[in-house]
């Protein structure tokens, strides 16, 4: 009887537990993001019985702070969503995260949380964290677990590259390049961009993008380019990589943001597996060579010029034979790495106290700056190094970065050709003929007068020279029908009193939203904040929006009336009495750029000194936009 009696508590016994469940527990994740500037890391996810813990690790900013808000949930699979409870640290090693109060990050910039929810279904598969604070910019997505990661498209699976692929030789014609792109897993809700650098030679002063996925994680865009060159990829918080495009080819991308193997970029089409493996393997020329422990060992026990420069000769030698004895990537990826390898080479000997300021900050023998002067006050303990190291008389190696035909096709030469060029005078070494003929083109087109004087007597290329003239005549066609142009006004309007000058132009724009952008020729943020803002334009070009700019007297004039062609709204140029006014009086700043936005009743709704990003102003536009005339 006893027997039986224990027998049937037993039962009861595994019969409670089943019913109660065991905690699901996912030890390693894979998620995405669409933060801006913080860094959350979905470190583990308990699903108990009472609750759901989800453990981030969270990079910030030293002595900065975040914020959870109280209305920040969970949402799974289904849509049903789940309340925050706390932030109550759970293990050693995890710190205390105040709901819906300022938590300030570490001097590490690093810190380990514990958030807890309302108790999810335990067999959910994917789990969103919505914050609700600023229009949700700490959501992380497709929260998952890592060990069933979304399959590949069936199109994408077991691609055959060909045998072997080799950089193309920089030919210059017009073109159009075509960019595919599509993300796994990819979500309407996420609002997620796809960024493309295009800053090599460009046609008719193509802005860099950043383009919305749409509902089905999909990118199409046409690119006008002159030559087969490199673009940078990425969408924020996922992925960063670079591929090659030339006019009249078509370049397939999918991202995958799970990948654990480096391969979260898989192309198809032209120059398919050198973008594929370059991809993989551009980030390790740092991270395996330049950055490693034992090449820091080495530079610290160097006490002269010579040593310095004989262990990065050294270092840069055995990290190109390596990259040459490579058989498991094409001949066009040992160019690229190798032209990489070359670049870090050169940034070293150029300026060896900035490059090794940061590798000591890397290698945790230096805290990292808090600010540009300390990081300077770190570049002053090395400054008996800072120019020591000169390259230029050792003109006798001659790098392929700048000799080869195909180096356009790098990334490294566009960042490293003007660093050579402006300081060496004797190219009798180099193969530079083609390579200056297309720098110098890239200068004119991009209206750099002071360096195009410089390149334009060395430009003889046919293909170079065509593309140079065509960007004069549109320029001399721009400049001569600025005033009649549909999508730029400008006007000089002296004769109103700075008082009343704002009041003046906004009369143009009654029923309307205002965005205010005051700005300058000469002003490199200024520029910079067009660039970011343009996006915004697409966006609300459905809506009643004015984009009305404002030019400080210092802008030169002829450059003013160039550069705002490029740039769609209504320009003024102002005289320094009206400046005065709106900067100290009105906007109550002391630097531009200056933002301003008014309402559809002429009221000033948001004043900002210097760009608070794209999606503050989007932010304060939607509000403004609210208030109908």
């Amino acid at each position: 009887m006893k027997k039986i009696l224990l027998t049937i508590i037993a039962l009861l016994s595994i019969v409670g537990s089943q019913a109660k469940g065991k905690d699901v527990v996912w030890e390693k994740t894979h998620s995405l993001d669409n933060i801006s500037g913080v860094y959350l890391t979905v470190n583990k996810m308990e699903f108990k019985s009472d609750e759901t813990v989800m453990h981030i690790g969270a990079s910030y900013l030293p002595k900065y702070w975040i914020k959870f808000v109280k209305e920040s949930v969970l949402k799974d699979q289904d849509g049903k969503e789940y309340a925050i409870i706390s932030g109550e640290p759970t293990c050693e090693g995890e710190s205390r995260m105040e709901i819906d109060s300022l938590f300030w990050m570490p001097e590490s910039g690093e810190a380990n949380l514990a958030l807890h929810f309302q108790p999810l279904p335990k067999d959910t598969k994917r789990v969103d964290f919505i914050d609700r604070d600023k229009e949700g910019m700490l959501s992380i997505w497709n929260i998952c677990s890592a060990e069933k990661p979304t399959p590949l498209p069936e199109e994408w699976r077991n691609l055959n590259y060909t045998a072997n692929e080799t950089l193309p030789n920089a030919k210059v014609g017009k073109g159009i390049a075509t960019l595919k792109v599509r993300m796994i897993d990819c979500r309407p809700e996420m609002n997620s961009r796809l960024g493309i650098q295009h800053l090599k030679l460009q046609i008719n002063g193509m802005p860099d993008k950043e383009i919305k996925f749409d509902d089905n994680g999909y990118i199409e865009v046409q690119l006008p380019t002159a030559l087969a060159c490199p673009i940078a990829l990425g969408s924020r918080g996922i992925f960063f990589t670079f591929c090659i495009i030339a006019p009249g080819k078509t370049v397939e991308c999918l991202i995958n943001p799970y990948a654990q193997d480096g391969e979260k970029c898989i192309f198809k089409g032209y120059m398919a597996r050198t973008n594929t493996e370059y991809a993989k393997e551009w980030e390790k020329i740092d991270n395996e060579k330049f950055a490693s422990k034992g090449f820091f060992l080495a530079l610290q026990k160097c006490s002269t010029p010579d040593e310095r420069f004989n262990v990065l000769t050294e270092e840069f030698n055995k990290a190109k034979e390596e990259i040459n004895k490579r058989n498991d990537i094409c001949d066009a990826t040992k160019a690229l790495l190798r032209m990489d390898v070359e670049g870090k080479y050169l940034r070293w000997i150029k300026n060896y106290a900035r490059e090794y300021v940061v590798l000591t900050i890397n290698m945790g023998n230096e805290k990292a700056p808090k600010s540009w002067d300390d990081y300077m006050a770190k570049m002053e303990k090395y400054k008996d190094d800072l120019n020591n190291i000169d390259y230029y008389p050792r003109k006798e190696e001659a790098f392929e970065v700048f000799s080869a035909p195909y180096a356009p096709c790098s990334q490294t030469y566009w960042d490293q050709y003007p660093l050579v060029s402006y300081s060496l005078s004797d190219k009798s070494n180099f193969n530079l003929n083609i390579l200056d003929n297309i720098y110098g083109t890239k200068l004119i087109l991009e209206n750099k007068s002071e360096d195009s004087e410089y390149y334009t007597t060395g430009i003889t290329d046919p293909g170079c020279l065509a593309l140079v003239e065509e960007y004069r005549q549109e320029m001399k066609r721009k400049k001569e029908q600025l005033d009649l142009s549909q999508n730029v006004y400008f006007h000089k309007l002296d004769s109103i009193a700075p008082e009343k000058f704002i009041d003046t132009i906004l009369e143009k724009y009654k029923g309307k939203t205002v965005l205010v952008d005051v700005w300058a020729t000469w002003c490199g943020p200024c520029r910079q904040g067009h660039i970011e803002l343009a996006p915004l334009k697409e966006e609300f070009k459905d809506k009643d929006i004015a984009w009305v700019y404002i030019s400080a007297p210092s802008s030169n004039v002829s450059q003013w009336q160039q550069m705002i062609t490029d740039i769609p709204g209504d320009h003024y140029f102002i005289n320094k009495e009206q400046y005065d006014y709106i900067m100290s009086k009105l906007y109550e700043s002391d630097g531009i750029p200056t933002y301003a936005i008014y309402n559809a009743n002429g009221t000033m709704t948001f004043k900002n000194a210097g760009l608070p990003g794209r999606d503050k102003i989007r932010t304060e536009l939607e509000k403004a936009m609210k208030v109908v005339y």
